[in-house]
């Protein structure tokens, strides 16, 4: 296995599963943020590589005044500036979001799966977020409390995936929101250039402390 990966993933392990007490939600939680985050490890430098490896292959020959009567042009068509452009800019940034958004999944089913456990046909609130509604029916039916500091996190970074959902190139959180993703990423993650890896490094270190303290208070109860 490639040394770099190994390195990069004993650095910034996910939290460690207490195999002494079996619970479905935390076990599946656990072994599907490992999976993503290897999958984000192994991809997340593989896109931007691959397209400047394969940049001559978009290097178009001719000059206006010098195009060939002959030119295949389906071959001109592969020669496109402006394509090459966005996709320096738009992969990797795509590739960011999708994995931002697929942790926010495995948070929700992890609370999802938690409030079945309490109650089958368990119904939400239906205001704020579905973490905030999961963890607002989890908290008022056990004695599980959920930290300010971990729903505050979960808001920004909604907020930051949202902003990508709907407006794609132009990221627009609210002023709370990006004050507290400076906090957890530092003053040189800058938002007006879209998600960074950063983003996604320090959401997956959120998902593993949560995984460790929702771990922790749900042997408390069940």
């Amino acid at each position: 296995m490639d040394q770099n990966f190994l390195e990069m993933y004993e650095k910034n392990p996910i939290f460690e599963l207490d195999k002494d007490q079996f619970s479905a939600p935390i076990w599946s939680y656990y072994y599907n943020l490992k999976s993503l985050f290897k999958y984000w490890l192994l991809t997340k430098d593989l896109v931007a590589e691959t397209i400047f490896a394969n940049s001559e292959f978009f290097e178009f020959p001719y000059s206006d005044d010098d195009i060939p009567d002959d030119l295949d042009l389906t071959e001109v068509a592969h020669h496109d500036g402006d394509e090459i452009e966005f996709d320096f800019e738009n992969i990797p940034k795509i590739q960011r979001n999708l994995i931002l958004a697929n942790i926010f999944t495995l948070i929700e089913k992890l609370l999802r799966d938690v409030c079945e456990e309490i109650d089958e046909e368990f119904i939400l609130g239906g205001k704020g977020s579905y973490i905030q509604q999961y963890c607002h029916f989890i908290k008022n039916n056990s004695d599980i409390r959920f930290s300010k500091d971990f729903m505050k996190s979960f808001e920004a970074f909604g907020h930051l995936r949202n902003s990508f959902v709907h407006n794609f190139d132009v990221i627009d959180v609210p002023t709370e929101s990006e004050k507290h993703l400076e906090k957890l990423c530092g003053p040189f993650s800058n938002l007006n250039t879209g998600t960074e890896n950063i983003h996604v490094d320090i959401f997956f270190k959120t998902a593993s402390d949560f995984g460790e303290f929702f771990q922790n208070e749900y042997h408390k109860f069940f």
